[in-house]
């Protein structure tokens, strides 16, 4: 008994659109690592000027650390919609899930990581930044590609990404004292 299989045969112009799906996920990933890098030191080499407390890492909990990566991907998902001009609901759960994929790994990676070493090298944290910026893209593309009706509940993933806006800049000036926000180095928890 044989089986058959079946290729879709994709035309030069969903060929092309793909690709560029691609390159312009692998570019966005490149300009938010580099944008996260920039946040995690911009509330140092600004002097702890009170405005860049809401995007930048006010110190160097999981939390903070956290936040350097989301703000980056979440203004790439609104530079990406502008310019592509995407379907906003497509685009508001490719956003949302991405940020909450990237944000769910770099807190449970950094746990795990800091956990089992018990001190957070540099480059362990750049690696964790970086995988959690390619995840946060990875989802974006799956998402935006996905041949199923993700607009139905673009509400909720709204009401989910409106949530962790709230949560990522209220919590660095106002932080529940739990280990997420507490950074043993300074032995503070939020902007301290």
């Amino acid at each position: 008994m044989s089986a058959t299989v079946y290729i879709p045969i994709l035309d030069n112009k969903t060929r092309r659109k793909e690709n560029a799906d691609i390159a312009l996920a692998v570019l966005g990933g490149i300009i938010c690592f580099g944008m996260s890098l920039s946040l995690s030191r911009l509330w140092v080499q600004s002097g702890g000027f009170l405005l860049t407390a809401f995007a930048a890492s006010v110190n160097g909990s999981v939390w903070e650390s956290t936040k350097a990566v989301c703000i980056p991907l979440l203004l790439w998902a609104g530079a990406e919609s502008f310019v592509l001009r995407v379907n906003y609901r497509r685009m508001t759960a490719a956003a949302a899930l991405s940020l909450l994929s990237a944000g769910i790994f770099h807190i449970c990676a950094s746990f795990v990581c800091f956990g089992v070493l018990g001190f957070a090298p540099v480059w362990l944290c750049r690696v964790l930044t970086a995988l959690s910026v390619a995840l946060g893209q990875w989802v974006s593309v799956r998402v935006k590609r996905f041949p199923g009706r993700v607009e139905e509940y673009w509400f909720w993933y709204a009401a989910a990404l409106a949530l962790l806006l709230y949560a990522l800049l209220s919590f660095t000036v106002n932080p529940p004292h739990i280990g997420l926000f507490f950074d043993p180095a300074q032995n503070i928890y939020g902007i301290g």
